[in-house]
């Protein structure tokens, strides 16, 4: 064999993916993950991409793979196909690229809702549960509409009881347990709200934007 387990390579000039020919992997870097067999056309092996590999594909090919059940962080190419290569990360890299995208593409199977999600999610700064909280803050202060009515969903506590209505005043701050905070108003008078606790009967923008936060507040 070639190559060796772990060993780093670079893919060679005028290479395109196999399993998409339109696209030209010349330049890209991996590992070798194991050697995968010979045939006529030489000797195959199993390469996980590097960082900046996977940092550098298109959105639309991760989602087709994941669509079609495909580990896009792998590729299976012939030796011919690239040369050793000094690496330019290291592995922890690869892991901290990789839960990246698995947070950005875990909603793609959610169709309509999982891509207003992403899009919400892509105008955050950074990956950083401050800055993603942060883009929502932004977001649901440009489509909800206040007073609004809702209904409060979270365990019963002080003068919110679960079921009862209320109308959220305000978006006031961001919390690192709560999320997302507002003022909401009540009979009994008025408190701090999270609005992950929050819910609708009806259907409109404001509520829609207001559902997608909870369901991504729940889930991430």
């Amino acid at each position: 064999m070639k190559f060796k387990k772990g060993e780093s390579i670079k893919i060679k000039q005028g290479v395109c993916d196999p399993d998409y020919p339109n696209i030209d992997i010349s330049g890209w870097q991996g590992r070798i993950v194991e050697f995968d067999g010979e045939d006529e056309d030489g000797e195959l092996y199993i390469i996980a991409w590097d960082s900046i590999s996977l940092k550098s594909m298109d959105s639309s090919v991760i989602l087709e793979a994941i669509e079609e059940e495909i580990d896009y962080s792998l590729i299976t190419l012939y030796a011919n196909d690239f040369d050793k290569a000094a690496p330019r990360d290291k592995e922890k890299d690869v892991e901290l690229a990789l839960a990246e995208l698995e947070e950005e593409f875990f909603w793609s199977d959610l169709g309509e809702q999982g891509e207003r999600i992403r899009a919400v999610l892509k105008t955050a700064k950074s990956n950083s549960e401050k800055d993603r909280l942060k883009a929502w803050e932004i977001y649901l202060k440009s489509k909800l509409k206040f007073p609004m009515p809702l209904i409060y969903v979270g365990e019963s506590e002080g003068i919110f009881k679960e079921g009862a209505a209320l109308n959220l005043q305000s978006i006031d701050s961001i919390s690192d347990v709560m999320g997302i905070v507002g003022t909401a108003k009540m009979e009994k008078g008025s408190a701090t709200v999270p609005l992950c606790d929050l819910d609708s009967e009806t259907e409109n923008e404001a509520n829609l934007a207001l559902y997608d936060y909870c369901i991504w507040f729940a889930n991430h």
